[in-house]
């Protein structure tokens, strides 16, 4: 098999439609913003996200890029699948609950008299 390339999208032109028997990929969530820091669970390996890439066949992956060590030099970034991550920095926004709706400001069945 070839070796695989990734080409910047804006780089891209297409040159012929695709096949109309072709199944159309699902769009997914993404489950991660780009530059927060993660943590892969298996290897306790930790990063910012720098990458994303969307898998039309299996699941997506986040590429990882750990700090610089102490030579002043990046190391490379490595990529994790997305059930394996969980976001450390900045903690993920608690979710919201669903509460009753409730009732406007203001007066509420009655009157209200203002003194000048």
């Amino acid at each position: 098999m070839p070796e695989e390339k990734v080409f910047d999208g804006p780089n891209l032109e297409v040159i012929a439609p695709p096949k109309g028997d072709l199944p159309q990929a699902v769009e997914t969530h993404n489950a991660f913003e780009l530059g927060v820091k993660l943590k892969d669970l298996l290897t306790g390996f930790t990063g910012i996200a720098v990458l994303r890439v969307k898998n039309k066949h299996s699941g997506d992956r986040y590429g990882v890029q750990p700090p610089m060590n102490k030579k002043e030099e990046i190391p490379d970034l490595k990529t994790f699948d997305e059930e394996d991550l969980v976001q450390i920095d900045p903690p993920p926004a608690p979710k919201k609950k669903e509460t009753a709706p409730r009732p406007p400001n203001g007066p509420h069945d009655h009157n209200t008299a203002i003194a000048r």
